[in-house]
């Protein structure tokens, strides 16, 4: 197994996918996370399987409306998106030109509007929680994938590496 540094992070890479085990180990035992074995192209397939008798999975029709907050420490469910957005932008655009600041503010402000319209402000504070748990326990977790990238929000709080401002990346695509 091959590793590499990352951000102060090891990078595990068995040759499909990256991870630190160690760290995985742990976080699925802190939040007593189960793991199919078995991998299968349907439910209905791994309630089949003969050496899972007792451990079906069983699938509602109704559903509740998503919940985003559901397991998360009540601080990140009460925290103040603004202030914690502007706080980082504030840290990122330190030594920059005031003109590219100034864009900077107002491609936050739109975005954040963008994410309030669609009611998505409760996902942004699970994936700060998420990517400061990861950052907690040295784990590596990206630094961009897909259209995310697209998102000066996500770049902000960290979720990767890729400033959508600099590249002129369109919100819309991530949107979508």
């Amino acid at each position: 197994m091959f590793y590499t540094e990352l951000k102060n992070r090891k990078l595990y890479f068995d040759g499909d996918s990256s991870y630190d085990p160690l760290s995985i180990l742990a976080i699925s035992r802190k939040y007593n996370v189960k793991y199919v074995d078995y991998i299968t192209p349907s439910i209905s397939q791994y309630n089949k399987l003969e050496s899972n008798p007792n451990n079906k999975i069983i699938v509602k029709d109704n559903c509740k409306p998503l919940d985003y907050s559901w397991n998360i420490p009540d601080h990140y469910k009460q925290l103040d998106l603004i202030e914690y957005l502007f706080d980082r932008h504030i840290k990122l655009t330190i030594g920059m030109d005031i003109n590219e600041i100034n864009q900077r503010d107002i491609r936050l402000i739109s975005e954040l509007q963008l994410y309030t319209q669609l009611d998505k402000l409760d996902i942004l504070r699970t994936i700060i929680y998420m990517v400061d748990e990861l950052t907690d326990n040295n784990i590596v977790y990206g630094i961009g994938r897909g259209s995310s990238v697209s998102s000066y929000l996500l770049y902000i709080i960290g979720i990767h590496d890729v400033d959508s401002y600099l590249y002129n990346l369109d919100i819309n695509d991530f949107i979508k």
